[in-house]
């Protein structure tokens, strides 16, 4: 994350150069009137008869003034629009970050977490140039111009005043250790709290249908609480250094005013520039006021670059290997494979799946159906030499290049907060209306979007709210129709269809599915019976394997689960023998 940060400096290195040469404009401007003002009451306390020197430095302060305004507006538009450059690009490698990781690392990041690093963290970091610009690189010309000024007055009062300003940047760098860790603890629980609210708002149905409103407002204001005490506590470190500030600038006024009005007794200032320093005081109050404000900001953007800093040292998919057209037999020789956890999922798997077959998948919970498909699109990594695909290994071939020639319609059944069209035409605008209508009939869709009153156009809500269970699986379903790919990976896809419905689409699929390999994944041998060849997996092992005469005919698992089945009436409907 640092080197993209600074990679994004240097891209923008010319518009940076333009806010430097700005501030610098801007403070030469800001604290010269002080100097011409003081000036002229000396030209006034000396009883000096010079008009036109007078006018001339009238002149010069309006000029001073004009240039001020014309350069913090400048300043300010460049600092601003460098700030939200660098958010936007900061955003956008994150979250194509976040689409190339492994899906194993994926889906250890939880939601509330997720918006965390693309929304909060990449804000702060935002806050944190802003206020490197603003109160930073500022304060750092401020001084500069300032010490300049002072020290044209009088070095000694100067050396004075920028003592205790030391003493006060010591005990501020002491103060700004504590905003540093309270500011990461506000972090954590601000985080739990977003986690907390995205698993709210997906499981809003559970928890109106099990009453459990009251109990999820007393987690949440619970989780609220604590963020609240966190960050009262970081306002609390930063008011102390705000206070601390306000209490040496009050020492700085006193000291000054002593030992100031000696040297003008003594005649070593003038009335005028005494004036001016007074003015150079004030005017160094905001620079170290800006300090507590700049550490609490870097603070921030400190935590935010380490939280983005874990985030991408997670591993990314590899992209490299063959790009080409995936054709051929799937053959699966000695798969193993085991989850993070260790459990094993998959045991020695041996299998063969002729071009244009279809093979059925059957199995108990948990028996590695899904799993298998997984493997198959290299979501996740196996080792060389167990999958092959027209005889190369799957290692050996580009990720996207493989998952172009796939078409996987999983159980979930995803649908974006979007229009059907959109919803089945996947991020390709090729298809044209008709090749999506003729999908959409293949799956048995055709009535339903028949009752929407913008058709294709009809907007389905977020993860498709406004539709059943049976008509997500359909729209899924019709992505198949659509995309007519080399492999087809049907996982579950049926369960939440009526009798009637499925089996008007498993006639649809006979047809479809020639010359196409395909694989059906389910729990029902009504969805796997019309596949060319089927197995049956338990505890990650094939058991069976053969036609679904073949099983009928013999003893074990897929026997077993037909009797459990053949007591559901709806089994009699489709003719399952």
């Amino acid at each position: 994350m640092k080197k993209v940060v600074i990679d994004i400096l240097k891209k923008y290195k010319l518009e940076f150069l333009k806010i430097i040469v700005l501030i610098v404009i801007l403070e030469i401007a800001r604290f010269l009137p002080a100097k011409i003002v003081g000036e002229i009451i000396d030209i006034f306390t000396n009883d000096i008869a010079n008009d036109n020197l007078i006018i001339i430095k009238f002149a010069i302060l309006f000029l001073s003034i004009i240039i001020y305004c014309i350069s913090r507006t400048g300043y300010k538009y460049f600092g601003r629009a460098f700030a939200d450059k660098m958010n936007r690009e900061i955003e956008n490698k994150v979250f194509e970050k976040f689409l190339d990781l492994k899906l194993q690392d994926m889906q250890k990041i939880k939601n509330g977490e997720l918006m965390s690093y693309i929304i909060r963290y990449t804000k702060d970091i935002r806050s944190g140039v802003i206020g490197i610009i603003k109160y930073g690189i500022r304060t750092v010309f401020t001084f500069m111009v300032l010490i300049f000024f002072m020290v044209n007055v009088n070095s000694k009062l100067t050396l004075i005043v920028m003592g205790i300003v030391l003493v006060n940047g010591i005990m501020i760098n002491i103060l700004k250790q504590k905003v540093k860790k309270a500011e990461a603890d506000a972090q954590k629980a601000y985080t739990k709290m977003s986690e907390f609210v995205q698993e709210s708002t997906d499981s809003i149905r559970t928890t109106k249908v099990f009453t459990g409103e009251e109990k999820q407002i007393a987690v949440f204001k619970e989780k609220s609480d604590e963020v609240q005490k966190k960050y009262i506590k970081v306002g609390i470190y930063s008011a102390f250094i705000y206070s601390t500030i306000t209490v040496f600038f009050g020492i700085c006024y006193g000291f000054v005013a002593l030992y100031g009005t000696n040297l003008i007794i003594k005649d070593i200032i003038t009335v005028g520039e005494f004036i001016a320093f007074n003015s150079y005081i004030k005017d160094l109050y905001w620079p170290l006021s800006w300090i507590s404000k700049l550490i609490t900001r870097v603070k921030k953007m400190q935590v935010g670059i380490e939280k983005l800093e874990e985030f991408y040292s997670l591993e990314e998919e590899n992209f490299k290997g063959l790009d080409l057209a995936i054709s051929g037999d799937i053959e699966i020789k000695n798969l193993n494979y085991k989850y993070s956890n260790n459990v094993k999922v998959l045991n020695n798997i041996n299998l063969t799946i002729k071009q244009g077959e279809t093979l059925g998948v059957i199995g108990t919970i948990g028996s590695g159906k899904t799993t298998l498909a997984n493997l198959l699109l290299k979501l996740y990594e196996i080792e060389d030499n167990q999958i092959f695909i027209g005889g190369k290994d799957i290692n050996k071939i580009n990720i996207k290049s493989l998952r172009k020639s796939f078409c996987y319609i999983t159980q979930e059944n995803f649908l974006f907060s979007t229009s059907i069209k959109e919803n089945i035409n996947l991020f390709d605008e090729s298809f044209e209306n008709t090749e999506i209508l003729k999908s959409i009939y293949l799956a048995s869709f055709n009535e339903d979007l028949s009752l929407m009153k913008d058709g294709l156009e009809s907007l389905i809500g977020e993860k498709g709210i406004t539709l059943s269970g049976g008509q997500k699986q359909r729209v899924a379903i019709a992505r198949a129709f659509l995309f007519n790919k080399n492999f087809v990976i049907f996982d579950d896809t049926f369960s939440a269809l009526d009798n009637k419905t499925e089996k008007l689409i498993l006639e649809n699929l006979k047809e479809f599915l020639k010359n196409k390999t395909a694989i059906i994944i389910s729990n029902r041998i009504s969805d796997v019976k019309v596949a060319d060849k089927i197995i049956v997996l338990d505890q990650g092992k094939i058991k069976q394997t053969g036609t679904h005469e073949e099983l009928m005919n013999a003893e074990g698992l897929y026997k077993e689960f037909y009797k459990e089945q053949s007591s559901n009436s709806y089994l009699e409907e489709i003719n399952i023998d």
